[in-house]
């Protein structure tokens, strides 16, 4: 596996503690405070819970400082409405807690691995 450093970027893993137990299943990916954010969404007229809460946080003005991508394998939140809203407030809420960091700077997704 060929391996780059990308300054500004630092990649973690950890758990949700939910479809896979222990075993880490959340890729982390920390920008630095200057990196610019652009996304592009499915035009799809439905949006899972993590699409419907990256935008929302996309669009409120975040104070100044790192953002962070979240990006889940298997645990979609797709068509759970309220609960799925719910579990991707609670999963941007942990790593907000757990990092001090603003719960806007968080910018959920899910990548079918």
């Amino acid at each position: 596996m060929k391996k780059n450093q990308i300054s500004g970027v630092s990649l973690g893993t950890a758990s949700s503690h939910t479809r896979y137990g222990d075993r880490d299943d959340v890729l982390v990916i920390s920008l630095e405070a200057k990196s610019n954010v652009s996304c592009k969404f499915t035009s799809n007229t439905f949006k899972a819970a993590p699409v419907k809460q990256a935008i929302k946080n996309l669009e409120t003005k975040t104070p100044k400082g790192g953002k962070y991508l979240l990006v889940n394998a298997g645990n979609a939140n797709a068509g759970n409405g309220k609960k799925g809203e719910q579990d991707v407030t609670n999963y941007c809420s942990h790593f907000s807690k757990t990092s001090s960091c603003d719960f806007n700077k968080f910018f959920p997704s899910q990548l079918e691995l």
